[in-house]
């Protein structure tokens, strides 16, 4: 949760953004920059690299398809 206080009769909150993109991106680059001109601080966290995973139902189709053609001579 994000942290909230109050000092100098100023508010301040803690925002997490969570955006899809490259940060070589010159779009990803221009919102950040033009972010960083009303914000204290920004700290880019990375995304780890994942593995594929199944997301979509297709996804299990395709593995289902592989599985019986690889086990075909079982």
């Amino acid at each position: 949760m994000p942290s909230k206080f109050i000092e100098n009769n100023w508010r301040e909150v803690d925002f997490y953004i969570d955006i899809e993109g490259e940060l070589n991106n010159p779009n990803v680059q221009k919102a950040l920059n033009e972010l960083s001109l009303i914000v204290n601080k920004i700290t880019e966290v990375g995304t780890p690299e994942v593995p594929w995973f199944p997301t979509r139902i297709e996804d299990f189709d395709f593995i289902g398809k592989r599985v019986l053609r690889e086990g075909d001579g079982i």
